[in-house]
């Protein structure tokens, strides 16, 4: 018997994710969020600001923690909050009322994509989009402020910077949006990355406004900026082409996210059993189509159970359980969130924005029917 639920978004304002404190869902029942980057002319640096919201809520919003780094060609910027509950630069949620293990096949998440004027001021940051997937966070509940929820390890610190910076992990699996690396953590042979089979259907170069598939597989292994094997808090592809059966086909997989334009974004997370090695696998895939200014082609890529295959959970070469969604309590498998990284630092009352709107998200055996 096929088994699908899909849920009503207005629903879920009784929920919060993994029994955990009130306010863990940012905006439950939202189906349209406004992330922003502004300064409010405290300075360039101390006056950078990170906001979202969400129609009938109160905007979260969180210091920008602003640290020049040399060779990164721009000043990066991180949410000095992002690892609390409310922060302004994630959204999170859960499907735990109707999946409370994190046991059904497919996680989807649909949505409308308003780009503003993110990709152009913010040339360095990315959009991650994570259907199935946790992000920790510092508990703000009282007699508990501040100790990690579930006991999960708390952010690195990004090495050098003063004052401290945090750079965020997660648990889990996606897709990034924009300034996209292509091979962090992927194997090495002889100190070159091997990217995943078949043969040329995997970009070798970072994409400045394209897509790649992450599966973000916690901490990193002592150096949160290393993209090395076993050392990196994720591991990155960037689909060329879409492959079906471990074959590649001549479908495209990437397309250039524009400025002032809306894409249709729709990602899947499946959750099942790897034949060959009996441990539980996952596989992300995606459709992506510009619908406006001018409509163009519909992207899709990953969803592949022969071609790049999230395999963390059974401890395989580019992961450990200990690092890697495996580790989650059950209640935190059903979480779900949608965040930005890396935005730039801001001039005097200079700001940027990206609107996700028509969001909805899915629990179901069966695989979307877009897909």
């Amino acid at each position: 018997m096929r088994i699908a639920r899909r849920i009503a978004l207005a629903a879920l304002s009784a929920l919060c994710m993994g029994g955990a404190v009130a306010g863990t869902t940012t905006f439950a029942g939202a189906t349209e969020f406004t992330f922003n980057g502004y300064n409010n002319g405290a300075g360039p640096v101390n006056g950078n600001l990170l906001r979202v919201c969400a129609p009938g809520f109160m905007c979260h919003v969180a210091y920008g923690d602003v640290q020049y780094i040399a060779g990164w060609g721009y000043t990066p910027m991180i949410s000095t909050a992002i690892d609390q509950v409310e922060a302004g630069a994630a959204v999170r949620g859960t499907l735990e009322s109707i999946d409370p293990q994190g046991t059904l096949a497919y996680y989807s998440m649909e949505f409308d994509l308003h780009t503003k004027d993110f990709f152009s001021k913010n040339p360095g940051a990315h959009i991650t989009v994570a259907p199935r997937a946790f992000l920790p966070f510092l508990r703000t509940d009282p007699g508990y402020e501040g100790s990690p929820y579930h006991g999960y390890p708390t952010f690195l610190t990004w090495p050098g910077s003063s004052p401290a910076k945090k750079i965020p992990h997660a648990y889990g699996d996606g897709i990034i949006l924009g300034n996209v690396p292509c091979k962090n953590g992927l194997p090495e042979v002889g100190g070159v990355r091997q990217l995943p089979a078949p043969s040329g259907a995997y970009l070798n170069t970072a994409q400045t406004h394209g897509i790649a598939i992450e599966y973000f597989i916690g901490p990193a292994n002592t150096d949160p900026l290393s993209s090395a094997p076993g050392v990196s808090p994720n591991i990155t592809a960037c689909p060329a082409y879409r492959t079906i059966g471990g074959v590649a086909t001549a479908s495209p997989a990437q397309l250039s996210l524009d400025d002032q334009s809306v894409y249709a974004v729709k990602v899947f997370v499946k959750q099942y059993t790897c034949v060959d090695t009996g441990n539980i696998c996952r596989t992300v895939g995606y459709s992506i189509q510009k619908t406006s200014p001018a409509a163009g082609p519909v992207v899709k890529g990953g969803g592949d159970e022969s071609s790049f295959r999230d395999m963390t959970q059974g401890g395989a070469s580019w992961g450990a359980p200990a690092r890697s969604w495996a580790a989650l309590q059950s209640s935190d498998l059903s979480s779900w969130f949608i965040s930005n990284i890396f935005t730039s630092a801001m001039g005097q009352y200079d700001n940027w924005e990206f609107q996700v709107k028509n969001f909805s998200i899915n629990a179901s055996n069966s695989a979307p029917g877009w897909w």
